[in-house]
């Protein structure tokens, strides 16, 4: 390990480990809740600094800066307010231990051989590293990086959201332009954080080993693993809408401190990561507020200040892409190339769209073919398929046809209502799209499933918990949302 891998690493760790500490998260009872959170809230705030930073004109490509973050860093670590809060959240067994190191071995498997490799290829390099090394060869933000960004042929999708570029920079920073294949290093993290979050929620719903076995399901079917091995922003969108569907579930029952300014935070990775990370978090919060679970007190009272931290964020994003004239090519038209207004192309397109979206849908994440040309014009695998999600998506719907009723149960009403409405969010876009719609849905489709594993995950999770307690209700405990 090269010596900046320290000060890279190490940084948003402190960062994640002391602001934690002084919301008055404790490490006890949920250790694996508090290390899965560390490096998200870390990175997430070391990229709002570097934001700031290269807005303010301070080169963040000087070498000083980072060294400047890290000691920031490490005087925040001793500064801070210890809160000891007690959890009900047992401590996980061994065979849970056990099945998640399993999946830890696996996450580090997968991108390991990877990391000697610099990023030259797929969205990665096109979207993701490109824009980063750009951003950093400038170091602040001037006129000279809106020709840069607009300008360079290997560049797509510059209005895409900075928060993947500016982790990517900050390595760029702390190595003077070095790193290369440890560019991928944060997707790691951010895939072993999913890992911990995910056990940590589920846990609560279905007891550790129940929820190991899902966490391990997650994280080791080919949707994960395609997703965390480069650059991309994927793993980053499920960590954020895992951590505010799961703050928004705590908020109902404790609007504290703590958990309101956790959701925000999540809130602020979500919107951040990639640009549906906005419907989804639009998504998310209309099936809290319109299934009641959020109060007008709670949204107006404790959650109003903290939660604009992610309008700041969206509005920050919004106001760069306006001052060097960044388009999104799906609202466009893909820059001219479909002229008709979007409501005319949303009206227009559904009748002959919609049905093949529902059944390549259906395809991709159960393996069963419902209707439709799909297979037809692009021939699949339907147990290559079904392999992609483990079987994940298959389980979710054997669980929701058994216990039908549990999808509108008080508990998971709001989750459910968050996947209906993503997944209509989702079709939208590619009724709308400009693109050739077989192409487009093969080769995002697996990644909107992944986007939304974390709430299924969830739902999987609040099944099995409910069905140990009818079968076990001595024996049991009935773990709090």
């Amino acid at each position: 390990m090269q010596l900046w891998m320290i000060t890279a690493f190490l940084t948003p760790c402190l960062i994640g480990i002391a602001i934690q500490r002084m919301l008055g998260f404790p490490f006890s009872g949920d250790a694996a809740g508090f290390c899965g959170r560390v490096f998200p809230i870390g990175f997430l705030c070391t990229a709002m600094t570097i934001f700031c930073l290269m807005a303010v004109g301070i080169p963040v490509n000087n070498l000083l800066v980072p060294h400047l973050i890290f000691a920031l860093s490490i005087g925040l670590i001793f500064k801070q307010r210890r809160t000891k809060i007690s959890t009900d959240i047992k401590r996980p067994s061994w065979p849970s231990v056990l099945l998640l190191s399993i999946a830890g071995i696996s996450v580090v498997g997968n991108t390991a051989p990877y990391l000697q490799t610099p990023v030259h290829t797929d969205d990665d390099a096109a979207i993701w590293t490109m824009k980063a090394k750009v951003l950093h060869a400038e170091g602040r933000f001037n006129d000279a990086l809106g020709d840069d960004l607009r300008t360079r042929p290997s560049l797509h999708h510059q209005d895409y959201p900075l928060l993947n570029p500016l982790t990517q920079v900050w390595l760029l920073s702390t190595s003077n332009g070095a790193a290369q294949g440890a560019l991928r290093v944060p997707t790691m993290l951010w895939a072993l954080s999913l890992l911990l979050l995910l056990f940590s929620t589920c846990s609560r719903y279905c007891g550790p080993i129940a929820a190991a076995m899902i966490a391990l399901t997650v994280v080791t079917a080919s949707i994960f693993q395609q997703a965390t091995t480069g650059t991309k922003s994927d793993v980053m969108v499920v960590i954020g809408l895992l951590g505010f569907v799961d703050f928004a579930q705590r908020c109902r029952r404790d609007p504290s401190f703590r958990n309101v300014w956790a959701l925000a935070l999540f809130g602020g990775i979500l919107v951040w990561s990639k640009n549906e990370g906005l419907m989804l978090i639009l998504a998310a919060t209309a099936a809290f507020a319109t299934t009641r679970l959020w109060t007008r007190a709670f949204l107006f009272r404790r959650a109003a200040l903290p939660l604009i931290l992610p309008c700041l964020i969206v509005a920050a994003q919004v106001a760069f892409n306006s001052h060097y004239d960044l388009r999104n090519d799906l609202l466009t038209g893909g820059e001219g190339k479909d002229a008709r207004p979007l409501h005319r192309i949303l009206i227009e397109n559904t009748p002959e769209k919609l049905p093949t979206i529902a059944s390549a849908f259906c395809e991709i994440g159960t393996g069963l073919r419902v209707g439709g040309d799909v297979s037809v014009e692009r021939p699949m695998d339907r147990m290559t398929i079904l392999l992609r999600s483990n079987g994940l998506f298959l389980l979710a719907l054997f669980l929701l046809t058994v216990y039908p009723v549990r999808l509108f149960a008080p508990k998971a009403r709001p989750l459910t209502t968050c996947l209906l409405l993503s997944v209509a969010g989702f079709m939208i876009v590619y009724i709308i799209s400009f693109e050739p719609l077989l192409w487009h849905l093969y080769t995002s489709a697996t990644r909107v499933l992944f986007h939304l594993s974390a709430p299924i995950a969830i739902l999987i999770a609040m099944i099995i918990g409910e069905a140990r307690d009818a079968i076990f209700p001595v024996t049991s405990t009935t773990q709090s949302s």
